[in-house]
């Protein structure tokens, strides 16, 4: 247990989840857009990335400005040497489908992911770190962040923080390596993969807190730990959960764009829905949020 949980400090816990290009516009745009509205996530005790949420977890973690997070995730120009995946990810989601059906037990669905993380002809793992450099360069770990990710060895999750010897470039780099698009990353003498092939939202790592935002893209993707379980467990645990998916508009918007939500291109037009989706939701949540 961290030397966090067990100061009794855990009031508020942030979850953001997983989601490809989608989560990191829809996330960000979500988060600036209640800062506008008076609700700053930003004093979050803990914040759990997975995926997506990893990469913008570690931005809101920082100290930058939000004009500076915006640049770093959402501005077209700062993603010109991230390669856009291929626009037909059906293969890839069918494969998730058929792993999901046919697999007996959890440990099973997840060993079988990480088997296509790895027989996938994809880009070369170099480029995965490039693209996550350009994000987080020049960024250290903030004391309440966490990132989950899969050890490709054991199938089992992992999590880390300041304080596990990870670095954080690999961390977030492993955390965001979906089987199938990018490849697994190496951390000392192991591989990891996407920790939403375990959970999009890996909710369960805020228990302890007392209140828990939950930020879930929604996509369809079918895990061995619904969120569903996780929030009852949470709630039966004593923590008061809040949990927000992207509005009709913005699910719209991702359509009309043409429906890849890996397309790093969609990110600004998803941010600004989100950014008008967050400002309407500020009021209704500021009670929440605010009051510890």
């Amino acid at each position: 247990m961290s030397e966090l949980m067990k100061s009794n400090m855990l009031t508020r816990a942030l979850v953001l989840g997983g989601g490809g290009s989608m989560g990191i516009g829809w996330e960000t745009g979500y988060l600036e857009g209640l800062a506008d509205g008076g609700v700053d996530t930003r004093i979050a005790d803990l914040i759990v990335g997975t995926s997506a949420g990893s990469q913008v977890g570690t931005l809101v973690a920082s100290n930058l400005s939000w004009n500076d997070i915006w640049e770093r995730l959402i501005d077209p120009k700062h993603q010109q040497i991230e390669e856009s995946p291929s626009s037909n990810l059906g293969p890839v989601f069918e494969r998730y489908d058929e792993i999901a059906a046919s697999s007996k037990t959890p440990h099973e669905w997840i060993e079988r992911i990480g088997e296509l993380a790895i027989e996938t002809k994809i880009i070369p793992e170099s480029n995965q770190l490039s693209r996550i450099e350009n994000k987080i360069t020049g960024l250290h770990w903030a004391e309440s962040l966490r990132i989950a990710a899969i050890d490709l060895a054991t199938s089992e999750r992992v999590v880390w923080g300041p304080n596990s010897g990870v670095e954080l470039l690999r961390a977030v780099a492993a955390s965001s390596s979906l089987p199938g698009v990018w490849p697994p990353t190496t951390i000392g003498s192991r591989k990891y993969f996407d920790g939403g092939a375990h959970s999009m939202e890996n909710a369960d790592v805020a228990e302890g807190a007392n209140k828990v935002l939950i930020l879930s893209v929604g996509l369809p993707v079918k895990t061995p730990y619904t969120l569903e379980g996780q929030i009852r467990n949470l709630q039966e645990s004593g923590s008061e959960v809040e949990l927000i998916k992207p509005d009709k508009n913005t699910y719209s918007a991702l359509q009309k764009l043409g429906g890849n939500p890996v397309d790093p291109k969609i990110r600004p037009v998803i941010a600004a829905c989100a950014r008008e989706q967050g400002r309407k939701d500020a009021e209704r949540l500021a009670s929440f949020w605010n009051q510890a």
